[in-house]
């Protein structure tokens, strides 16, 4: 006969977090799936597992932070067929990885490159990537490639043919390509950027969905100028998460005034390492 105390451990919801007292809150199951507090029929919270849905836009609108998108990307999706024919002229492939295949992977570019065994000659998006660049206030879609220098032009010219004072096209081979929704704004100059690592331990082992923490996180390395988030794990397990950062060269000597104002405007954080790559 199976325990009390099995059964409990047996939970793939939060067993640690009383429903009632997470009211309208995410956190992480013992299955590492999302849950969320809410009303039954009754009135009564209880925990709801995150389910993978349609489409993105389906999917996070079950979550209560849920924000309608603020921009339009028709201008985008109108043009991947032509993009996808030119760019396969110079033996480009441009991938466009469609919702479900990976459904809420942080990590689903890597596996789809390696799943295509791909290392070069391409560039890559994700339909989960472009709903958050539709929520995205700094209104900007940001493409993955890896492009060799001698072809750089070649496609940095198809790009501003379908996306002209939207675009600097490929600036960086560390840098992903951006295109901006707003065609009528000044286009950013170019900044060298580091890549950077960072962790973040909190005081106590929780387990919820972080896009909340890191928006906060990105609005600061916003403010001070220090460059954006390029991706991070939207979950907190154990009391631990990750982002990856590309830092302007020219701030990388003072990254450690970025953590301190880190640590000073995220609460329960007990501890932030990171790592510089060249």
């Amino acid at each position: 006969m199976t325990s009390n105390i099995n059964k409990y451990k047996m939970l793939p919801s939060p067993p640690l977090y009383s429903a009632d007292k997470f009211k309208n809150k995410v956190k992480v199951g013992e299955d590492e799936e999302l849950y969320l507090s809410k009303k039954d029929k009754n009135n009564i919270y209880k925990w709801y597992k995150i389910k993978l849905k349609k489409n993105p836009e389906e999917y996070y609108k079950q979550f209560p932070d849920y924000e309608n998108p603020i921009n339009d990307p028709t201008f985008f999706i109108k043009n991947i067929k032509k993009l996808t024919h030119e760019l396969d002229k110079i033996d480009i492939k441009f991938y466009f990885i469609k919702w479900k295949i990976y459904g809420d992977e942080p990590s689903e570019i890597e596996k789809f490159q390696e799943d295509n065994d791909l290392k070069y000659n391409y560039i890559l998006y994700s339909e989960r990537r472009l709903y958050w660049a539709m929520r995205d206030k700094k209104a900007k879609i940001h493409l993955i490639h890896s492009i060799p220098k001698n072809k750089w032009t070649l496609v940095n010219d198809i790009l501003l043919k379908y996306f002209s004072n939207r675009t600097n096209g490929i600036v960086s081979d560390k840098e992903c390509i951006g295109i901006s929704f707003n065609k009528n704004k000044k286009l950013e100059k170019y900044t060298e950027k580091i890549k950077v690592s960072i962790d973040i331990l909190f005081t106590k082992k929780i387990n919820e969905e972080s896009t909340t923490i890191w928006t906060k996180i990105s609005n600061i390395i916003d403010k001070m100028k220090y460059g954006i988030i390029s991706d991070y794990d939207p979950k907190i397990s154990n009391g631990k998460t990750n982002a990856n950062f590309l830092i302007n060269i020219n701030k990388i000597d003072t990254i450690e005034d970025l953590i301190i104002k880190i640590k000073n405007n995220i609460n329960n954080i007990k501890n932030i390492e990171y790592e510089i790559y060249d």
